[in-house]
């Protein structure tokens, strides 16, 4: 009987890794603007590392819901770089921010601040039903030594099934993800790429 218990634990303790180790690997393909003009000279970048928050609220166990795990600091950090080198032919990316002074000392046309990221998961269960929504948010500051430019962007995506269907939320969550980082890239490269257009006129 003891061997059993032991054996049935034992069990249970490659199933919670294996299940650890699902969780752990869900990659968000990210789509970008396909029409992207290079804008000409100096531009610099502050994207500071702890600036990104996630924020889980999962009030409900169906669906597999603790498979929700998605790395949203490393999809906001690579794809924040990726599209600025996109966009402009000459970015330099800064280790903090910049003051007026050395802005127009190294003949930076402006300098472009992501203060702060988020990204907010929901997910519930209402009457059968699993409810998933994910908020993407950023505040971006766009600067040179005369005006400041503050935008604040967001995106939203929900997602829903019958918790007796296949109900898996952790595949549901990559779909909306998609969706909403392709929304939500698209608003910031509009909005920079306003705010530049209006700092260099």
């Amino acid at each position: 009987m003891k061997y059993f218990i032991k054996l049935n634990w034992f069990f249970l303790f490659i199933f919670l890794i294996a299940c650890t180790k699902n969780a752990e690997y869900q990659d968000v393909y990210l789509n970008f603007p396909q029409k992207i003009v290079k804008i000409d000279g100096k531009f610099a970048s502050f994207i500071p590392s702890d600036s990104f928050e996630v924020l889980k609220n999962i009030n409900s166990d169906d669906c597999d819901s603790w498979k929700l795990n998605i790395k949203f600091s490393d999809l906001f950090n690579k794809s924040y770089k990726k599209l600025l080198n996109s966009m402009f032919e000459d970015v330099t990316f800064t280790d903090n921010v910049l003051s007026s002074d050395v802005l127009e000392a190294k003949n930076f046309i402006s300098f472009i601040h992501f203060e702060k990221s988020k990204a907010k998961i929901n997910f519930k269960t209402e009457r059968n039903t699993g409810k998933l929504q994910i908020s993407l948010y950023a505040d971006i500051k766009i600067q040179d030594s005369r005006m400041t430019i503050e935008n604040t962007i967001k995106s939203e995506q929900s997602w829903e099934k019958n918790i007796y269907l296949n109900c898996e939320v952790a595949d549901g969550a990559l779909k909306i993800s998609e969706k909403a980082f392709e929304t939500f890239i698209s608003q910031i490269h509009e909005n920079i790429y306003k705010s530049v257009r209006k700092i260099t006129r």
